[in-house]
């Protein structure tokens, strides 16, 4: 049997929004290689367990637990603001933020740009779909 090396811990999370309780007592862990679905209802609390995990927010009681010092998350909400960028000026901005090389950065955009059919015109003038593509 393949032991999975765990990557995240969530240990008796709860989150409360005032006197509101949206998640009560979540203990879950990810493990490398996992795909995972989060499904239920609206407001069944999907995007708030998200936030906690991708570490956006920090629980009412529980502890998120990080397992891999190199862990890195990413999370596309979905309503996307519509930046007065262009989509490559976007991506090159968020590249620069994660340290990457200017020249590694222009090929792997121009590529994403290439594969998702994007065209490079203003944010503001993007379609739902496109913005959430570019995120």
């Amino acid at each position: 049997m393949k032991c999975l090396q765990e990557l995240l811990e969530l240990n008796g999370v709860h989150k409360r929004f005032g006197k509101s309780a949206v998640l009560q007592n979540i203990s879950w862990s990810l493990s490398r290689g996992e795909c995972v679905a989060i499904i239920g209802g609206n407001g069944a609390g999907k995007s708030t367990l998200l936030h906690i995990i991708a570490g956006l927010a920090i629980p009412s009681e529980g502890s998120r637990v990080e397992l891999e010092a190199s862990l890195r998350f990413g999370y596309v909400p979905e309503r996307f603001p519509a930046l007065r960028f262009r989509p490559s000026e976007y991506l090159h901005h968020t590249a620069s933020i994660q340290g990457l090389d200017t020249q590694e950065a222009t090929k792997r955009i121009d590529a994403m740009l290439n594969v998702f059919q994007l065209q490079d015109i203003k944010m503001t003038l993007c379609s739902k779909g496109m913005l959430q593509k570019v995120n």
